[in-house]
């Protein structure tokens, strides 16, 4: 018996283990402008909820996040963006019980000072040491679901937070981060390229879109573009371009938003970006949302699939101990269950009923869970759950 519940035990953390990355992780960010990625990555996997002066971050932890959380794995290498020079290593109990943060200070292409901020990692580097351009620096010892680092940019070099690590990753809730010289790190450094491109010539122009996008959005996704020069810089130029497209399917925004319209089957698009005299482009597929290609997400999970980013709650039980919702997504047609419990603690199930073919998702573990998605345009679908014992009746749309 004993073993038995061993297994289930380890089953169930599994689950949440994988159900909270999946939830956690949201979003691609890029760096350009010549900076070096500080995992060597050149996709940084991210999350709305970590983002700098995420107010959901503030909303859950009661603090500002002063930086991004970035996707990694425990005692990957951590480089340096660019040249630069150790300010300080520090031990920080509540992330990690060796040297958890370092921060280098660096400097832009115009000869701008700042901090890198490169936390919940070990490093043996000590102040005053020189580190060039793509150096490794330090190695991720974050324990979390999904391990990550924490990276934060702060323009004022001569602050404690820079010279000592002290308030490196948070601030006070109500407290605008900016105040304390921190800023939004990708999006500074990617105004801010690593190298002067004034004597520079164009070299190419790279189209970065979603592979995929949903009929009939508003907001499908967005496109970015990056100039690359001949001194071996590149800078961010999404809204310098001229954005074109070769199908009514697909608007392209200003700003490299989508906006997409019905289509009757899958249609391929070619996007155009027009910088100097030259020219980028990237394939983005818009999917067709008739239930032939809909109920291909039956059973995927909301968060992985992307599904959840338009949700919303459109019917609800409110029981002991808990709340039990029924989710909808317009731009997938798809619902969803999601239980909510008081406590973490709380053993939960989940249940998804679709009534054009009566059939089940159902999902238990413990805290906040949630089902996998069925495909449901016009159709009926309900919601019921558990938490702690207690058994809601059935909320349909």
């Amino acid at each position: 018996m004993k073993q038995l519940v061993r297994i289930i035990s380890s089953v169930l953390l599994v689950v949440a283990i994988t159900y909270s990355q999946a939830s956690w992780a949201r979003y691609n960010q890029y760096l350009t402008g010549g900076w070096y990625s500080p995992t060597g990555n050149t996709t940084l996997l991210t999350s709305n909820y970590y983002d700098y002066y995420s107010s959901k971050y503030s909303s859950s932890w009661k603090k500002e996040h002063a930086g991004v959380d970035v996707v990694s794995s425990l005692n990957a290498r951590i480089y340096a963006i660019g040249p630069g020079t150790v300010l300080a290593v520090r031990r920080e109990s509540s992330s990690t019980k060796n040297s958890s943060v370092i921060t280098i200070e660096h400097k832009t292409g115009n000869g701008k000072r700042f901090c890198a901020i490169y936390g919940h990692t070990y490093s043996t580097l000590k102040r005053g040491d020189r580190v060039s351009k793509g150096q490794f620096i330090s190695k991720v010892k974050k324990y979390g679901k999904p391990v990550h680092i924490h990276f934060g940019i702060n323009t004022s070099v001569n602050s404690s937070i820079c010279q000592k690590a002290n308030r490196w990753g948070l601030v006070k809730k109500g407290k605008n981060p900016g105040s304390y010289g921190f800023v939004d790190p990708f999006k500074w450094l990617n105004q801010n390229p690593a190298g002067s491109i004034s004597s520079a010539t164009l070299s190419r122009i790279r189209v970065y879109c979603p592979n995929s996008v949903s009929e009939n959005s508003s907001s499908a996704g967005s496109c970015s573009a990056t100039a690359y020069y001949s001194n071996g810089t590149n800078k961010d130029v999404t809204s310098s371009v001229s954005w074109g497209d070769n199908s009514r399917a697909l608007r392209v925004y200003s700003n490299g938003r989508l906006k997409t319209s019905n289509v009757s089957s899958d249609l391929n698009v070619t996007v155009t970006a027009s910088y100097g005299n030259l020219q980028g482009s990237a394939t983005v597929r818009i999917k067709d949302g008739s239930i032939a290609g809909g109920k291909a997400l039956d059973g995927k999970d909301p968060h992985a699939t992307g599904c959840d980013r338009d949700g919303k709650t459109v019917a609800y039980k409110s029981i002991s101990y808990g709340k039990i919702e029924l989710r909808w997504s317009n731009s997938c047609k798809t619902n969803w269950t999601r239980v909510k419990a008081n406590r973490s603690s709380y053993y939960t199930e989940a249940y998804l009923w679709r009534s054009s073919d009566s059939k089940y998702q159902t999902k238990s573990g413990k805290g906040t869970i949630w089902t996998p998605m069925f495909y449901a345009p016009n159709i009926t679908a309900c919601a019921s759950g558990v938490v702690k014992g207690k058994r809601s009746s059935w909320t349909c749309r």
